[in-house]
């Protein structure tokens, strides 16, 4: 079987994603959260501009939140690269595709 056609065990990509969980906690903090300014409470609104207040508002958590995600699958594909230093280009296109498709995938549509 040559090396582009391993198949890793159940038990390998546990091991694999273990330490991944390690070097994620490992890091640290690498990016400050971006933090939400609720505004709403502190000012007073015409009746007939709450509506659109209220409609800012929930798009301002949403571009926070979409924030904060990157961010945190960033943290995660910098944690995979420090896991990938110690394995096989076998069990790394195997946990690429296992793992890491997904984050990157959703960092890249972000």
């Amino acid at each position: 079987m040559s090396e582009s056609q391993v198949t890793l065990a159940d038990q390998k990509l546990r091991d694999l994603y273990t330490t991944f969980q390690h070097e994620r906690q490992s890091l640290g903090q690498i990016y400050t959260p971006a933090i939400y300014d609720d505004f709403v409470d502190r000012g007073r609104y015409q009746a007939h501009a709450l509506l659109v207040t209220l409609i800012a508002q929930e798009h301002i958590l949403s571009a926070m939140n979409a924030v904060n995600r990157f961010c945190y699958d960033l943290h995660s594909i910098t944690a995979w690269s420090k896991v990938f230093e110690f394995v096989t280009e076998g069990e790394k296109m195997q946990a690429l595709y296992e793992f890491l498709f997904p984050i990157a995938s959703d960092a890249l549509s972000a």
